[in-house]
C-alpha cells in the first residue's frame, strides 16, 4: 500500500516538469537565454524521470540507482552554470573555480562506481558533494547581495531560497541514503515525502519562471 501511494505521489514531479515545458513552448517568443537554459534542464529532468521509471522493467534491473547517481551530476551542472552565468555571482572567479572543483569530485566518484550497484551497499557520495556545493552557491549569492549591495529580481531571490532549501534536504537524503533505500517503506515514508515536496517546489518555481519570463531579470 505504501509503495503504491509513493509511486502515485511521485507522478507530481513529472507533472510539474511538463507544466514548465508547456510554459516555455507557449511563451517561446518572449524567452531569453536563461529561460531556454531552464527549459533544457526541465526537458532533461523529464527524460531522466521517464528513464528511471522504465529501465527497471525493461532490463529487469534490481534498482534505478545508477540513473539516480547520474542525475545528481546533471542537476549540479545546471545549478553551477545558473549561478556562474545568470546570477549576479557570475563574475566571481572564486565561485567558478569552486564549481569546477565540486564537479571534478563528482565525476571522479561516479567513474569510480561504474560497477553494478548493490542497494544494500549503496552510498550517494556524489550527492553529498553536489548538494554541499549547491548550498554554497545559494549562500554565496546571499553574501554577494549583502556585502556588495547588488540589485536583483525577486524571482532570483525566491529561486535562490528554494535552492538552499532543496539542497539542504537533498544533502540530508544523500547522507542517509543507505538507510532510506533499505529500510521498510513505512519507516521512511515521511522523509521521502519531504524530499518529494522539495523536488516539486524546485521544479514548480522553475516552471513558474517560464510562465512569467518577463519577471526574471538577470545581470
Amino acid at each position: 500500500m505504501y509503495n503504491e501511494i509513493m509511486i502515485a505521489l511521485s507522478l507530481l514531479s513529472p507533472i510539474a516538469l511538463v507544466i514548465g515545458i508547456l510554459g516555455a513552448i507557449l511563451h517561446r517568443q518572449k524567452l531569453k537565454r536563461v529561460h531556454w537554459f531552464i527549459f533544457t534542464f526541465l526537458v532533461t529532468s523529464l527524460l531522466f524521470d521517464i528513464a528511471s521509471r522504465t529501465l527497471m522493467s525493461w532490463f529487469e534491473l534490481e534498482s534505478n540507482l545508477s540513473v539516480f547517481s547520474l542525475y545528481v551530476f546533471v542537476e549540479y551542472l545546471f545549478l553551477g552554470i545558473l549561478y556562474n552565468r545568470f546570477f549576479p555571482t557570475k563574475n566571481s572567479k572564486f565561485l567558478f573555480y569552486s564549481t569546477c572543483v565540486g564537479g571534478g569530485f563528482i565525476v571522479l566518484i561516479i567513474l569510480s562506481n561504474l560497477t553494478p550497484i548493490i542497494p544494500t551497499h549503496y552510498q550517494l557520495y556524489e550527492g553529498l558533494i553536489a548538494n554541499l556545493f549547491s548550498l554554497f552557491f545559494g549562500l554565496f549569492f546571499i553574501y554577494k547581495l549583502l556585502v556588495e549591495d547588488l540589485k536583483t529580481s525577486s524571482q532570483l531571490k525566491t529561486l535562490n531560497n528554494i535552492v538552499i532549501m532543496y539542497a539542504g534536504i537533498q544533502f540530508f537524503m544523500a547522507l542517509t541514503i543507505n538507510f532510506m533505500v533499505n529500510m521498510e517503506v513505512e519507516l521512511v515514508t515521511t522523509f521521502w515525502l519531504i524530499r518529494l515536496f522539495a523536488i516539486i517546489l524546485f521544479y514548480s518555481k522553475l516552471s513558474h519562471i517560464l510562465w512569467q519570463p518577463g519577471k526574471m531579470v538577470t545581470q
